[in-house]
Formats: structure tokens, C-alpha cells, sequence
């Protein structure tokens, strides 16, 4: 009986420096097996993640100047995290909603990543390789502004440009550029 106990906590023990060494292969640190810990390797799983993955919030700039007929031009500048990010293939860029001179703005763009560079994209509502949002005032309308959309670069940090309108009354016309991950 005691040779059959050994006899399985050695092919336990087998399994297990089994499963480090092709974790080792994955995380591509090549160690003995016994120096690796949980810790340890829940570091490296963690790390690979990351470097596989372009998604997360990205530092950058914004400048769009919204244009209402009755209410005249606002330009805002925005630097920093929070208004541009990557995830699950599309670039988003979303200022979300901001008061100006006593009046609620919303806008969002949302664009593959695999966009061509310098090509001229049409937004008519429902667009599939670049959709955008814009309104005002929280005033009820269709989810889908029309207009065109451009890359000067593409990449994990594109810049472009967009000019947005929706209904005739309300516009948007600005630049982004995006500097890098947030650590």
C-alpha cells in the first residue's frame, strides 16, 4: 500500500513540474521548475496578457469645436487619460458630456483599428467601420451623427481628424491624437 501512495504522489509531482515547465514555455523564462511559485507565475500569466493586448485607456490629446447655429461656436481642449481608448478592436474616442457656456454637449466616436491611413470615411447613421454619437442638451434623437472621418495615423496611437453633424443644427469638427498607455 505504501508503494501505491509513492507511487501516486510521484506522479503528482510529475504533473505539476510538467505544467511549470509548459508555463515556462509560455511565459518564455526559462527556470527550473522548483523556483517557480504561484506568485511568480501568476506574474508572468499577467504579463503576457498585457503585452498581447492593446486595449486599455490611452493619454492623448482632443480639440473639437461644436458649432450650434442659434448658440454659436465652442472649442474645448482636453489633454490627458480618460478621453481615448482601445478595446476588443475599435479606438474610441469619448469626451462624453460637457457643460459649456450653460449648455450640455455629448459626443463619441467609436473606430476600428484596422483603418486604412489618409482614406476619407463617410458616416451615414449606422456605419460599421466608424460610428459616431453627438448631441446636445440631452435633447432625445437618433443615436448616429453623419459625416467623415479621417486617420493621418494609424496604429496603437492614431491621429486623425473628424468633422460630425447631426440634424443640421448641432456640429463637430476636431482633432485627437493619441501619445501612448497608461502605465
Amino acid at each position: 500500500m505504501l508503494q501505491l501512495v509513492s507511487f501516486f504522489i510521484a506522479g503528482y509531482q510529475l504533473l505539476i513540474t510538467k505544467s511549470y515547465k509548459y508555463l515556462s514555455d509560455m511565459t518564455g523564462v526559462r527556470a527550473p521548475a522548483e523556483a517557480y511559485s504561484l506568485s511568480s507565475l501568476t506574474h508572468w500569466m499577467k504579463k503576457m496578457e498585457t503585452k498581447n493586448s492593446i486595449s486599455g485607456e490611452v493619454s492623448g490629446s482632443l480639440e473639437v469645436t461644436f458649432k450650434h447655429q442659434d448658440y454659436g461656436d465652442h472649442t474645448l481642449k482636453l489633454e490627458g487619460q480618460g478621453i481615448l481608448f482601445s478595446k476588443d478592436g475599435f479606438f474610441h474616442i469619448t469626451p462624453g458630456y460637457r457643460e459649456i457656456d450653460g449648455h450640455r454637449y455629448y459626443m463619441g466616436i467609436k473606430f476600428r483599428t484596422d483603418l486604412e491611413v489618409g482614406k476619407t470615411y463617410t458616416l451615414d447613421r449606422n456605419d460599421e467601420p466608424v460610428r459616431a454619437h453627438l448631441e446636445m442638451d440631452n435633447i432625445e434623437g437618433d443615436k448616429y451623427a453623419s459625416g467623415t472621418f479621417r486617420l493621418s495615423k494609424g496604429g496603437q496611437y492614431p491621429e486623425g481628424e473628424f468633422n460630425l453633424f447631426e440634424e443640421g443644427l448641432l456640429s463637430a469638427e476636431g482633432t485627437f491624437m493619441s501619445l501612448g498607455f497608461k502605465a
